[in-house]
């Protein structure tokens, strides 16, 4: 994904129409609300609304795989599954 603007929910309401012109255009908005995102406006690929499938690696960031995942259990963790 590129660039990513920021917006605090307040400004956002003031501009909203203009949020989702920018996001369909192909900008990603986020909407900050308490200091945490809240909602993030991101154009829909025609590619997606046309064929309804699936686009594998579309959103890298939303699936985040821990480095520990690849490592092998602990034989005692091992023998638990076993019992």
């Amino acid at each position: 994904m590129g660039d990513i603007t920021r917006i605090s929910l307040a400004a956002a309401q003031d501009q909203l129409i203009d949020l989702i012109r920018r996001a369909m255009a192909g900008e990603t908005i986020e909407i900050i609300s308490d200091g945490q995102e809240t909602v993030r406006l991101t154009p829909v690929l025609p590619e997606a609304k046309s064929s309804g499938k699936r686009i594998p690696g579309r959103f890298p960031e939303l699936a985040a795989i821990a480095d520990e995942i690849a490592k092998p259990l602990p034989d005692d963790e091992i023998d638990l599954w076993y019992k």
